[in-house]
């Protein structure tokens, strides 16, 4: 019965083994990842000049921009202020809403102008870069700090509500100054009426307006909500504990299964060989398990998050090979340490039992 109870606990010992040498380092990583923000920036900040990413940037921050205005209202507001009485002339009503009609839409396209512009210069590169920094920053604090308050939070990164956010208000600056150059359409059949003169003076003096929310809005793109913050917290406590104590757990277990295990050399060779499966499984769901972890933290989105997302998924598992090298070189070690001994035990049994029998 006691041995049965020995051999129990020996192979408990090397699944313990198996399970924890491919985590470990994989739990250091994740605090270093929170802990390091220029390390994070260097890894997204190639992701700037991605085309599939400024294209989803660009179509996710002009939904935005035209979501806080009525581009019509604006330019029917301005025209009417411009024209004054001369809005009333008989016959130019038609033309006129012919005219806002074309001076919305023009703003509308001005607007995706402007961000696939702003999306497309050099300058974009830093604002993603310090965006991306203050983001990483209000991560850091909102998972590390002992006082999450409002009265403590930090004045980038996290935005009112207590949500992590990538501040790319500079695009809106961009924008509002290639609106700023946009003149009024006037349509062609206002222009030959000899009438209607004056009105096509004051309408070709009129730029288009930049409507004031423009001109006042911060563009911050959400990237982690309050609630899921306080998650990952608890999490990431976890994490840390786990990361500190696993190597000892390592050394636990390898030491209670020789001690208890009457065939020390055949016990360590399964260590290894535990070790090296655990790795194996952790590579095969490398992808699907790191896609899982950002995606308990990243808002649902079919835009630029998502897209961004992804390249962070692919850069940790293509970088989990290494992630977990040196432990896959220890365990492999130990397989090879244990299963030459065997070899070599078993080799001098075979010589001496001749010697033996005579």
């Amino acid at each position: 019965m006691l041995s049965v109870v020995r051999s129990v606990v020996v192979v408990l010992c090397v699944l313990v083994v198996g399970v924890v040498v491919p985590t470990a380092p994989v739990a250091r990583w994740v605090h270093g990842a929170i802990d390091d923000t220029d390390a994070y920036v260097a890894t997204v900040a190639p992701l700037a000049r991605d085309p599939e990413v400024r294209e989803r940037l660009a179509d996710e921050v002009t939904t935005r921009l035209l979501e806080t205005f009525d581009a019509e209202a604006t330019v029917r507001g301005a025209a009417a202020t411009a024209l004054g009485p001369l809005a009333d002339l008989p016959g130019v009503g038609g033309l006129i809403d012919d005219a806002v009609t074309a001076g919305a839409a023009r703003l509308r396209d001005g607007v995706a102008a402007g961000v696939r512009y702003a999306v497309g210069t050099e300058a974009f590169g830093t604002a993603w870069d310090s965006a991306q920094r203050a983001a990483h920053s209000g991560v850091r604090w909102a998972l590390t700090s002992p006082d999450i308050s409002a009265a403590h939070r930090p004045g980038v990164g996290i935005d009112a509500d207590g949500a992590v956010v990538l501040d790319l208000g500079t695009l809106a600056d961009v924008v509002v100054e290639q609106l700023d150059a946009l003149r009024f359409p006037v349509p062609q059949a206002l222009r030959d009426m000899p009438a209607a003169a004056g009105i096509v003076a004051r309408l070709d003096a009129l730029r288009l307006p930049v409507p004031d929310a423009l001109r006042e809005l911060d563009v911050q793109v959400p990237v982690v909500t309050s609630a899921k913050l306080v998650s990952a917290r608890t999490a990431l406590g976890v994490i840390d504990t786990w990361g500190a104590v696993a190597p000892w757990v390592v050394l636990a277990a390898v030491v209670g299964a020789l001690v208890l295990a009457r065939r020390r050399w055949l016990t360590l060779a399964a260590c290894g060989a535990a070790a090296l499966a655990g790795t194996a499984v952790l590579l095969a769901g490398a992808y699907v398990a790191a896609r899982e972890v950002v995606a308990q933290l990243a808002l649902p989105s079919d835009g630029v998050l998502a897209l961004v997302t992804d390249r962070l998924v692919a850069m940790l598992a293509h970088g989990l090979p290494n992630l977990l090298a040196d432990g896959a070189l220890v365990a492999a070690a130990a397989l090879l340490v244990g299963a030459g001994a065997l070899v070599l035990t078993r080799l001098r049994t075979r010589r001496a039992t001749p010697l033996t029998d005579s």
